[in-house]
């Protein structure tokens, strides 16, 4: 149950922008743990969002071989994501939102942290003006790149190869589809439970 969690986080278990629960449970009377996970049905299927995740650009040895174009590498802690658009219903007429977070946060003590930085952007399916993407590096200056015109719901994988030419970034943008479905009936959370070694 869920007097025997020890750890919990929030994860995006079906990739749609709505925040789901990861629970690590220790199993009554023994050194058993079991992982388990609340999905979000809470959410109103018209609430819109962005999903962005800053690689490191680097790969293990082979970079400059023919066969691979782009090197993804995995995500990196530290790097900063702000966004900018124009949204209606604010004071008067349209105004401007920004916001800014990081990536991976903390690195050590079990953070059980979001690889990705999600936004959530309301009922306002507006395209984003701008995301501004910055790198941070432990010996040099960091560096940044803006990219214009983002489409709502969907995933960003930034690429900052090669890493002292921002203008060379890639990004890749994943769009994730809303259903047209619509029910009236109340949220449920559901719940279930599989089995994980200790």
């Amino acid at each position: 149950g869920l007097s025997d969690t020890v750890m919990a986080t929030f994860f995006d278990l079906y990739e749609n922008g709505m925040v789901d629960i990861i629970t690590i449970e220790k199993s009554p009377g023994s050194n058993n743990y079991f992982v388990g996970a609340f999905s979000n049905s809470t959410q109103d299927s018209d609430a819109y969002f962005v999903k962005v995740i800053v690689l490191s650009g680097k790969c293990f040895n082979d970079c400059f071989e023919d066969h691979i174009r782009v090197p993804y590498g995995t995500n990196s802690p530290g790097q900063t994501i702000c966004y900018k658009t124009q949204r209606p219903g604010l004071e008067e007429g349209f105004g401007e939102i920004e916001s800014c977070a990081p990536q991976l946060t903390q690195t050590a003590f079990c953070p059980l942290q979001l690889p990705y930085t999600i936004f959530g952007l309301g009922l306002a399916p507006n395209f984003l003006d701008y995301m501004f993407i910055n790198v941070t590096n432990a010996t040099d200056y960091s560096r940044a790149h803006t990219w214009s015109q983002i489409i709502p719901n969907s995933q960003m994988y930034v690429i900052p190869h090669p890493p002292n030419e921002p203008n060379r970034w890639e990004a890749k943008l994943f769009i994730t589809p809303r259903s047209e479905e619509h029910t009236s009936e109340p949220p449920v959370t559901s719940r279930s439970r599989m089995p994980s070694s200790a």
